[in-house]
């Protein structure tokens, strides 16, 4: 299920200004924002192959035939990986590139296509990110995912639930009201779970539960969990001892406001 922007709200404030000057932490971002999407919407494979041509074309630095001519551009960010990963992500990249001037872009042959396209994007994932760790100079912003989904009080709780499901996600952050003043906290799908199907008859109190306003739920008991954050300007090494032995997302803050998050699956 796709989950439409109007229901889901993205906070988009990444800083370009801190990250490396060469671009790849940018680079990253990209390949991971198109990766989300193409998770998202199965059928998303156009989306992913605009990706490639675009980065394709700023590595070259010229325009190109759509992703006929790109490989020579876009394996010169791939040469951080193993011989055997190259070679996959060349075996990976063609296939993609001839499915791309197919002329079916939809059903099982695009959502087929597409965890092609999510295995590359990963190994370019990977590549610069092996780049980035090496530097001295890494500062959370990044290595941070930008533009993260979180849930508003206001929406229903179907929709909280189907923007997990949608994006594979296990926390959402939520902003909540304690005391005077706004606090980021996280919603989980095991307490999304717990809330649904352990309170009451399953039968009589889903839907309603379901069709009822995050705030509402909070109200009622929905669990939630307390954060870890860090500013998005400090150096890598300040952010590893908040990932260790935790599963949930550290937020990245500038001030009060997010701007991104990190899980440990993200800098591995």
């Amino acid at each position: 299920m796709v989950c439409s922007p109007h229901l889901m709200k993205r906070e988009n404030i990444a800083n370009p200004h801190l990250r490396t000057k060469d671009g790849e932490a940018d680079l990253l971002d990209r390949f991971r924002v198109a990766r989300y999407e193409i998770l998202k919407d199965a059928e998303g494979f156009l989306a992913g192959a605009r990706c490639l041509e675009w980065v394709g074309q700023l590595v070259d630095e010229k325009l190109g035939n759509g992703l006929n001519n790109q490989w020579g551009a876009l394996k010169k960010l791939l040469i951080s990986l193993p011989n055997d990963e190259m070679e996959k992500a060349h075996r990976l990249f063609h296939v993609v590139k001839d499915a791309r001037n197919d002329a079916v872009h939809q059903g099982a042959w695009a959502r087929h296509m597409a965890q092609h396209m999510v295995q590359l994007f990963l190994l370019f994932e990977e590549a610069l990110l092996l780049k980035l760790m090496k530097r001295t100079d890494l500062f959370v912003a990044d290595v941070m995912v930008t533009s993260p989904v979180i849930a508003e009080p206001w929406q229903l709780m179907t929709h909280v639930r189907s923007a997990m499901l949608a994006n594979s996600f296990s926390y959402l952050p939520v902003k909540v009201k304690r005391g005077v003043r706004n606090k980021w906290m996280l919603l989980s799908d095991s307490a999304v779970l717990e809330w649904i199907y352990l309170k009451g008859d399953i039968k009589d109190d889903r839907k309603d539960q379901l069709s009822m306003r995050l705030s509402a739920a909070l109200d009622m008991g929905l669990r939630l969990e307390a954060t870890r954050s860090i500013a998005h300007d400090r150096k890598l090494e300040d952010l590893l001892p908040k990932l260790k032995g935790h599963s949930r997302p550290v937020l990245v803050k500038k001030g009060r406001n997010l701007v991104g998050l990190v899980t440990a699956f993200d800098i591995i």
